[in-house]
């Protein structure tokens, strides 16, 4: 079944975080987002299947356990595998805060 569940937050413009949307979805076979760029930070945890995202000239095979982050004004293109498309949680974000490294990697593997 391929469902999309979001949630939109009233933007408060709080200090440090600032939480924008989040939400959870299933995503159907080659379902793809971009190329675009966005004004807010974005994370996607895999929590099954697989997929791939291209930031630039660097090409990156994920699957469960890994989340990939979108930085501010950085294009993306980010797409679903064809037999085994991902199921993703998400959140969007807007900080004024310095980030750690690890939000600069591309990819993080979370267990």
């Amino acid at each position: 079944m391929y469902e999309k569940i979001e949630f939109f937050v009233a933007n408060k413009h709080l200090p440090g975080l600032n939480p924008l949307t989040f939400g959870d979805q299933r995503c159907r076979p080659l379902h793809f987002a971009g190329p675009c760029a966005r004004s807010y930070w974005l994370l996607h945890y895999v929590v099954s299947g697989k997929g791939v995202m291209v930031v630039g000239d660097r090409t990156y095979n994920i699957g469960a356990s890994q989340c990939f982050i979108i930085r501010p004004q950085e294009k993306v293109f980010y797409q679903a595998d064809e037999y085994d498309p991902w199921h993703y949680i998400w959140l969007a974000f807007s900080t004024d805060i310095e980030m750690p490294d690890t939000m600069y990697q591309d990819v993080v593997t979370v267990p």
